[in-house]
């Protein structure tokens, strides 16, 4: 039985106390594991954006389900040709299996199969609630992801979230077939990631029943800290700050919006920002500009015209830092550095001893 993470010893007050809501619950779990950042960055922020799907309104329900998940990182089970399905009685901590496992530190990845079906959550969890109805099965899409993948990673984790958002707004078959094949033979530019995720958009915009974008207003968010606040945690309708654990060393001078995308300013148009391809979240987003108007609240303008290499270079070189997979990952497993030691002694121990006497009649 892992430790709960719903309250905390105050040596202080010399008594427990408890954090009431789920959301405050599932960031404190988070501080558990902050070690893992370094060797395992994917592995954190997978586990990051899956606990940002935890809402006040679902309470203990969502944090079981983040507990349950770890089952998906069991690669013993899937190695041998199990694949376990979800049962949300489970009482494993996501980040605890994580841990434990050390997936992405053996194996220089997250477990594929792990991370096709983690998206596939998070997706539909993230999913608008006036799309309900109109949402697109993507099962025929994660089925796609696991062929590929199933001898090894082909995308990144990025490119699942962008495949499976793709088939739930879109719901076009061969259009995902496509999109997936084209992104396994790297030949998906970042204009066209920007523009599968303006026809993404454009849907959801019909679904939400309003004409247009530009002139939406949006609010900033608290920048990533790495820190929790045992403020007022009693309270059980307290507001924590969504993106406050994601790994992304956030660049100086930028902002955070409350839909995670992040804006610079742009050095030319004073008042006007510009946006990144990728999220904080490390996912894709269309870029675009945005309308500062004070107190931290901006306007949403029209998109970077992608067909202007210099206009669309402005929001891809500024990306993210959360390392890509090599390209030939897919191809042969990187070994591990436990690995790599034990060939390196393996091969000095196999070479003939050396008769050349060390100079100065010593040793060194």
């Amino acid at each position: 039985m892992y430790p709960s993470h719903s309250s905390y010893w105050d040596i202080r007050q010399n008594r427990s106390v408890r954090i009431a809501s789920p959301v405050g619950q599932a960031q404190f779990m988070l501080t558990d594991y902050t070690r893992m950042i370094e060797p395992r960055p994917n592995e954190w922020l997978l586990l990051c954006r899956f606990a940002d799907t935890i809402g006040i309104e679902h309470g203990s329900r969502e944090l079981r389900e983040l507990r349950q998940l770890a089952e998906y990182l069991d690669y013993y089970h899937l190695k041998y040709g199990y694949l376990l399905s979800f049962n949300f009685n489970k009482k494993r901590h996501l980040a605890e299996h994580l841990k434990s496992r050390c997936f992405e530190g053996l194996y220089g990845y997250v477990d594929p199969i792990v991370a096709i079906e983690t998206e596939k959550e998070i997706v539909l969890r993230t999913a608008p609630g006036y799309s309900e109805g109109l949402g697109h099965d993507i099962t025929p899409a994660v089925r796609l992801l696991k062929d590929y993948e199933q001898n090894g990673p082909v995308f990144t984790q990025a490119e699942r979230n962008l495949i499976l958002t793709h088939a739930y707004f879109m719901g076009g078959v061969r259009d995902t077939e496509q999109i997936a094949g084209r992104m396994a033979a790297h030949d998906f530019s970042s204009r066209d990631i920007a523009a599968a995720c303006a026809g993404i958009e454009a849907v959801n915009l019909e679904w939400s029943g309003l004409e247009r974008m530009e002139g939406i207003e949006v609010g900033t968010e608290k920048c990533p800290t790495f820190q929790f606040s045992f403020a007022n945690c009693e309270d059980p309708m307290k507001g924590y700050p969504r993106f406050t654990f994601y790994p992304t060393l956030f660049p100086h001078g930028g902002e955070i919006l409350q839909s995670g995308v992040v804006i610079r300013p742009c050095p030319d148009a004073p008042g006007r920002w510009q946006s990144d391809l990728w999220k904080i979240d490390q996912t894709y987003t269309a870029p675009r500009y945005y309308t500062e108007i004070g107190c931290g609240v901006f306007h949403l303008a029209e998109y970077v015209d992608i067909d202007n290499p210099q206009d669309l270079e402005a929001s891809v070189n500024k990306g993210c830092i959360i390392p890509r997979q090599p390209e030939d990952l897919s191809a042969a497993h990187r070994k591990s550095v436990r690995g790599q030691l034990r060939e390196a002694a393996r091969e000095v121990s196999q070479r003939p001893p050396s008769e050349e006497r060390p100079k100065g009649g010593g040793a060194r």
